[in-house]
This record gives structure tokens, sequence and C-alpha cells, in this order.
């Protein structure tokens, strides 16, 4: 249920290809006009892409194919380099953040997916694959290691829990079947769902109930009247097993078009909302074929644009759409809350996120279905609205502090400058050691955010959204990031910070 979409970053020529104008009169431009040539300066960022690019006109390649090389190769290091800020963003609109920031990262949660694989030794997805009864092939029962020949599944894994910013609960553990290889076969679908029923080694014994993941994710399904997963989705249910499944991507053929099994009764199916919280074209609207009295999708969250792992590299990244990013979402939202939440049940989790879901920032579509007005909630266009797992989690736990979603309270006393922040670097960005995230709109407030925030080392503050500013506990590797400012605070007289 996914359509790829590759996005077109307006920092790409800023970050990686300047045309550099100044450095070329005039008159040197009009004389390569009226000789029908071109003249191309490169300014790299990356060291990279530069050897890349010598080894190509050492080796003979034409000036056509060495110009081709050099933008995939900038495309693929720009992508890299802003996945996890483009990931946070979906992140942060669910305020998943908010719960990290309070120590709620999925701890002691298994997620577990039915897709194309994952490929486990991604560097956001290898510390977290629980490896005992933690994966099936039944294409290739001596494959005991997982792989993923088409990406779809490493890059719902990577929302549901992927590290470096990328995924929901950065903590939880995960487990996989295989159901798709070259093609997607139903009777492999169906080996799939009883092995998450009941996990087995890899030789396909020793079937231990006890492995069974809290909550499984389908990011698949089809407008259908062939109802055959009900029996097998009845034992997960029994089985305190909560499923997730996309809603489907068929909203521009009309009403009533979610898809199967997301349409099911047992599972919280998930519709795709993008970063201004307008409903995705083509996310599929209900109601159910079931029973036209069944809303769907039951809730919706971000799936437009989403940056998750790549499956051609260990640090390789991707942007896709659909609700099959969507799900994920939600998925690992609830590992968050189990995490929270020890032993809390289908019901309690669906009315905790269905309950605490967001309506007033949505742009509902000029339509209705099912009987039911656009600005009525539940609806089958939204569901009960956007995923807000803070507000969900917040409602059961006392004490839970939301961080400062604007300004900061504290900010720079007048004789301050930014020298009491360390010497900032512009256009980086600092991988990993993720705090919490403030929407700040100077790099000053930034800054003072980060020096009274325990366990803040360092920071990255961007332009988006009106600024965005991320704490760290470390400073990590480097990336180029345009616009991008960071910084590490001073350490105190002592060495030492709290």
């Amino acid at each position: 249920m996914v359509q790829s979409q590759f996005i077109a970053l307006a920092a790409l020529a800023a970050t990686a290809v300047t045309a550099a104008t100044d450095k070329i009169s005039v008159q040197v431009h009009r004389n390569l006009e009226i000789a029908e040539q071109s003249n191309i300066v490169v300014k790299f960022h990356c060291d990279e892409a530069l050897t890349t690019h010598r080894r190509r006109l050492k080796s003979g390649a034409s000036r056509t194919e060495t110009i081709e090389s050099l933008v995939d190769s900038l495309k693929e290091h720009t992508t890299k380099s802003q996945a996890s800020v483009k990931s946070l963003l979906a992140n942060q609109q669910i305020q998943a953040p908010a719960l990290w920031a309070n120590g709620i990262e999925g701890e002691g949660i298994v997620v577990a997916n039915i897709d194309s694989g994952v490929r486990y030794t991604h560097e956001s997805l290898e510390s977290n694959w629980r490896r005992e009864y933690g994966w099936f092939d039944p294409y290739n029962k001596t494959n005991h290691l997982p792989d993923d020949l088409r990406g779809h599944g490493t890059a719902v894994m990577g929302i549901m829990v992927g590290t470096k910013g990328i995924g929901v609960a950065p903590k939880a553990k995960w487990i996989a079947c295989k159901w798709c290889n070259n093609g997607c076969n139903e009777l492999m679908m169906v080996k799939c769902a009883q092995f998450l029923l009941c996990p087995h080694n890899n030789d396909g014994n020793k079937c231990d109930p006890s492995k069974a993941p809290h909550v499984i994710n389908g990011s698949f399904g089809r407008h259908t009247r062939n109802f055959s997963l009900e029996d097998i989705i009845a034992k997960w249910r029994a089985a305190g097993i909560i499923p997730v499944f996309a809603n489907g991507n068929h909203g521009l053929e009309g009403c009533g078009h979610s898809g199967y099994p997301g349409m099911s009764p047992q599972v919280i199916a998930v519709g795709n909302t993008d970063d201004n919280d307008f409903l995705a074209l083509d996310s599929s609207l209900g109601p159910s074929i079931l029973n036209k009295t069944i809303v769907k999708p039951d809730i919706s969250a971000p799936g437009e644009n989403i940056r998750s792992a790549g499956h051609l590299g260990d640090d390789s990244f991707i942007s896709q759409s659909g609700t099959s990013l969507a799900a994920p979402h939600v998925a690992g939202a609830i590992a968050l809350y189990l995490s929270a939440n020890n032993g809390a049940s289908y019901d309690q989790v669906y009315r905790a996120l269905t309950e605490h879901a967001d309506t007033d920032t949505l742009t509902p579509p000029n339509k209705t279905c099912g009987g039911i007005p656009n600005t009525q909630y539940p609806n089958n266009l939204f569901g009960h609205g956007r995923l807000n797992i803070f507000k969900a989690v917040a409602a059961s736990i006392r004490g839970l502090i939301l961080p400062p979603p604007s300004e900061s309270t504290q900010v720079l006393n007048p004789t301050d400058d930014l020298s009491t922040c360390g010497t900032l670097e512009d256009n980086t960005h600092y991988i990993g050691g993720d705090l919490t995230s403030v929407n700040l709109t100077t790099v000053e407030s930034c800054c003072a955010e980060c020096k009274k925030t325990p366990r803040c080392k360092a920071f990255v503050w961007y332009t988006l959204n009106g600024g965005l500013c991320w704490l760290k506990d470390t400073q990590g590797r480097k990336v180029h990031v345009d616009g991008a400012k960071a910084g590490v605070l001073p350490a105190p007289a002592s060495g030492r910070r709290p």
C-alpha cells in the first residue's frame, strides 16, 4: 500500500550544488552561450561525492554520464543527511518525542510486521532485532537472518521502532515474517500469521506462544469480499495481540473502499494525513463493506513523504507515502502506550488512542461518507482523528510533563551572547543522541533550552516550521544540513554537567 515518491528537497541546490556565477565573468558565460556550450561549477560539501566525481572523470566517462552520476550521488547524500530531520517532523506531529523526554520509548514491548522482510543490518534496526524466535521466511526455511528484497518491510519497521530518530518506539524490539518475496503469496501470509501467533525456532519446531509480539502491523490489504483472515485475527486478539492495518490507498475511488483486513471490526485501521493535517487524496474512505455501520478508518496518522530505513544499504533511507507508512506510526505508538501501561488490553488501547486523537487541527475534504458529516468525529474520512500518543498516554499517567511546545520560558540574559553556547557550526546536524524537540524561533532560545534541560550537552536548531530545536545528550556524527546551526555547551569549570 505504498506509492513511492521522490521528494525534491529545496535544500538540494543550496546544500550541494552551487552555480558560482560570481567566479565566472559575464563575458565568459556569454561566449559559452554563443558557442552553444554550458558550464557547471560544483561546490562539494561531501568528500564521498567529490571522490566519486573524480573517479568517473579519470575513467573516461562522458560529460553527460558524469553529470548524471554526480546528480545521483548528490541526491543520495542529501537523502541520507536530511533523513533524520524529515522523520522527526512526523514523530513530532504525534508528540512521540514528548514521551521520549519522559523516559517512555517502548522498552519491554515487541512489535512485528508481515511484509517483504527487513534489512536487519540497517544502522537503525540492527540493535533492537530480537534474534530468538524473531524471524521466519516461509519461502526459504534455511534463511535464518532477516532480509528484504523489496524495501517495503524495512521502511515499515523503521517507522515503528527505528533508532536514530526515525522510529516512534526506538527501544521496542522487533520480529518479522516474510510474506512477499518476488510476489505476495496468500498461503505464505497465512503461515506468517500463524508464526506470529506462536513463534518457532529456525527449524520450524518448538513453537512458543510466550514469544508472540504485543503488536502486529500489516501495511497491506485490498478491496475484496474475501474475508479469510477473520479466524486468525480473532486468535491474535484472544492471545492479547493488537493488530494494526493500513486502511488502503483507494480514496480517489470514493466511499466504502477500505482495504481488507483494515475494514475488519477486529483491527485498528489507519488513514493517511500530511504534515498540515490534510487527508491524503488517496487515503481510503469508509464505511466498511462488512457492515456499513462500521466506521473506517479508526484513526489517522502521518503518511505523506515519510523518511525511513532503506533496504539497499545499512545507512540508506527512502521517502514514501501511503497508508502503509501511516499504520506503523500507530503500531509504534501502541508500543509506547503499552510500555507505559503494562498489560493494557486491546479495548483499553483503542479507547486511549481514539478518545485523545487530535481533531481541531484537521482540514476535512468537502465530502461525506456513510451519512456522517465531515466535521463530526468519528467519521469515515479520518476516523476518530489524527493520532496524538502523548495525550493518550498522559491520560493514564499522572505527572507526565509535556515539554514546552513553543517559545522557551528561559532566554539568554541581555549580557549573554552565543559564545556561552560554544562555537556554533553552520549548516551542521549531529546524528543521534536525541532527548526531545521544541519549537523555538531562534538559535539563542535553543541554546537556552539546552542549558536548563537535564543531560543536554548539544543542540541543533533548524529553520523548519518557523524554528525547530533538537536537544541532545551527545554531539554525534556531523552531517551537512543546509540552514541548520549546531552547538555543544562548554563544560562547566568542574568539568561536569548534571
